[in-house]
């Protein structure tokens, strides 16, 4: 691929996983010249020809790239055999950026005899997004056959018939219409969004937060109604954000670092303490934020946490009644 310049390579990988594909497929149904090339992509698209072409094409558009990731564990990560775990991905960014510059870079990360993704043991994640994820370009070359839903039972079936650890983001849509941070703040999703720490409970999953620092700055978004906006993305289930990058889906910048910590134990909590364990996983969270900020070039920002007002709401019409 050397004669392929190295710029065209990371344009590629970033307006096609940013759902540059769709103009570009509803420009080919349109042309019955052009639609022999969908039905070949639909032909092909799982084979590991295909696959290793685009994920090694994209790597070497990434090559240079300077995310990474910072394995922070103070001990190893056991293995499936002994233990399992849910891998937490914060913030959202508009499609976890950080984590999928980071796959896109290395093509031997998601294949599936690698259970050391970028070098951290034991660490064989399988993307718990959206069933829709496994269809599309750019992402399903990279995460092959380790992507799909992020409901409950999603999450069952990866337990069940893989040794993979479930990767989920919690912030979801929601979080990423508040992924460009470009004040004092970095905003996190959790605040009564307790589904994922109800899962993690019932099938006793330690959770490993992961956080990529500079995520929230390598896209400009949209910042008016964003509450408005957060609240109808999680209800629809639909990404409704719009952003702006360098020409185009361009990142600004790529210089992240995805960060992989110790993981929060869950052994302790019951199902009646849900509501408990995710304001104390949100403490665990901020605090990991809080030490290594300043490392990673955000020593300005606070974590806070937001969610849905109706919650708030419904919380507060509870504690007045509670008073009466």
């Amino acid at each position: 691929m050397s004669d392929i310049p190295e710029w065209f390579a990371r344009f590629v990988f970033h307006h096609v996983r940013l759902y540059g594909w769709i103009p570009v497929g509803l420009a080919m149904l349109r042309s019955p010249q052009k639609r022999w090339f969908l039905a070949f992509y639909a032909l092909t698209r799982k084979t590991e020809a295909w696959r290793s072409f685009v994920h090694n094409f994209f790597s070497y558009g990434l090559r240079n790239s300077p995310a990474r990731l910072e394995n922070a564990l103070s001990v190893p990560l056991r293995p499936a055999s002994e233990k399992r775990y849910l891998c937490c991905i914060h913030p959202h960014g508009l499609l976890c950026d950080g984590w999928h510059c980071l796959i896109g870079k290395n093509p031997d990360a998601f294949k599936p005899d690698n259970d050391a993704i970028c070098g951290v043991p034991n660490f064989k994640p399988f993307l718990c997004f959206s069933p829709v994820i496994q269809y599309v370009p750019g992402h399903q070359e990279c995460y092959r056959e380790r992507c799909g839903g992020a409901s409950s039972a999603d999450v069952e079936r990866v337990l069940r018939t893989t040794d993979c650890i479930p990767a989920i983001c919690p912030g979801g849509f929601a979080e990423a219409v508040w992924c460009w941070s470009d004040g004092k703040y970095e905003y996190s999703w959790l605040k009564n969004n307790s589904r994922f720490m109800a899962v993690a409970i019932k099938h006793k999953l330690d959770i490993i937060p992961s956080y990529t620092y500079g995520l929230t700055s390598m896209y400009k978004t949209n910042t008016f109604f964003r509450q408005q906006l957060a609240e109808a993305a999680q209800k629809s289930q639909a990404p409704l954000v719009l952003a702006i990058g360098k020409l185009g889906m361009m990142p600004f910048h790529e210089d992240v670092v995805t960060a992989i910590y110790d993981p929060f134990p869950v052994d302790a909590y019951t199902l009646d303490d849900v509501e408990q364990a995710l304001q104390d996983y949100s403490t665990y969270l901020k605090a990991c934020f809080d030490k290594d900020k300043a490392k990673y070039g955000m020593g300005d920002k606070e974590m806070i946490f937001i969610g849905p007002r109706s919650a708030d709401r419904k919380g507060a019409r509870l504690a007045q009644r509670s008073s009466l």
